[in-house]
C-alpha cells in the first residue's frame, strides 16, 4: 500500500520529494547519509518549483523527514550491531574471523 494514501493531498509533493531524494542519499561505511541541500535545490529546479518560499518550504519539510528517518535507521542499524555482537560473543567469535 502507498504512504500517500494515508497523507493529506497537499503533502504528496512533499512526500513524493522526500522519497525521490533519499534514493539519492551516499551510503558510506557507517552507514546512509542526510539528504543533501543541493540534492533539494536539483530537486526543485528539475520539478519546476521556482517560488523562493516554496523552495524554503520543501526544503525545511524534506530535511525534517531525513531527520526522523536517519533517526530511526541508526537506533534499527545499532540493534543490529547489537544483535550481531551479542551472537558473536555467544559463539565465542568475538573479533576473529573463522
Amino acid at each position: 500500500m502507498d504512504e500517500q494514501e494515508f497523507l493529506p493531498a497537499h503533502l504528496h509533493p512533499i512526500w513524493t520529494a522526500f522519497t525521490v531524494l533519499s534514493r539519492s542519499r551516499n551510503v558510506n561505511q557507517i552507514g546512509p547519509q542526510p539528504i543533501q541541500i543541493g540534492e533539494v535545490r536539483h530537486y526543485c529546479d528539475l520539478d519546476g518549483v521556482i517560488d523562493e518560499e516554496d523552495r524554503r518550504e520543501l526544503l525545511f519539510h524534506v530535511m525534517e523527514l531525513d531527520a526522523e528517518w536517519m533517526t530511526r535507521k541508526y537506533a534499527e542499524i545499532e540493534t543490529e550491531r547489537d544483535k550481531l555482537k551479542k551472537q558473536a560473543e555467544k559463539n565465542g567469535t568475538r573479533g576473529r574471523r573463522r
